[in-house]
């Protein structure tokens, strides 16, 4: 793949500004220019960039280790069938298998703190997008209530 393609992992994160940005009262917004407003902008939409790349990492693991686990039981499962005449099912001689393999195991705990972090973010995505949109508006109201007033010194 063309190294191009992913320069947007190379995206910088302004930390202090984020946390400027997710402190924010909305009463002082009045008292916030707009080109700030617009940084917050900006900053938000490299955020979710960024935010967007580390889900996609987080998936991608997720994936490997579900991969991981199910080919490493299903080896084992083949190797002894009568795990699978002890346990009766799949899911429980699964789980006992999981349950008894250090290596399995820890894959295990590595994919249920990856499942709970996704789980954690999940929907943020589209907040964050709603967090931008509506500084947008902001910053076009403010616009707008400029323009009118130029219209009504003019007249």
């Amino acid at each position: 793949m063309d190294q191009d393609v992913l320069s947007f992992t190379k995206i910088a994160i302004n930390h202090d500004l984020l946390n400027e940005i997710w402190k924010l009262d909305p009463r002082s917004l009045d008292h916030i220019d707009g080109v700030r407003l617009s940084s917050y902008s900006v900053a938000l939409a490299q955020y979710l960039i960024y935010f967007t790349y580390q889900r996609n990492l987080a998936r991608a693991e997720q994936h490997r280790l579900d991969k991981y686990i199910d080919r490493t039981v299903s080896i084992i499962v083949t190797s002894d069938t009568e795990l699978l005449k002890k346990y009766k099912t799949k899911a429980a001689a699964t789980d006992y298998i999981v349950s008894t393999n250090g290596s399995l195991m820890e894959a295990q705990t590595q994919l249920d703190a990856l499942h709970r972090e996704l789980m954690q973010t999940e929907g943020m995505d589209k907040v964050i997008s709603e967090l931008i949109a509506t500084l947008k508006r902001e910053l076009t109201r403010r616009e707008n209530e400029l323009y009118q007033v130029r219209v009504e010194r003019r007249n």
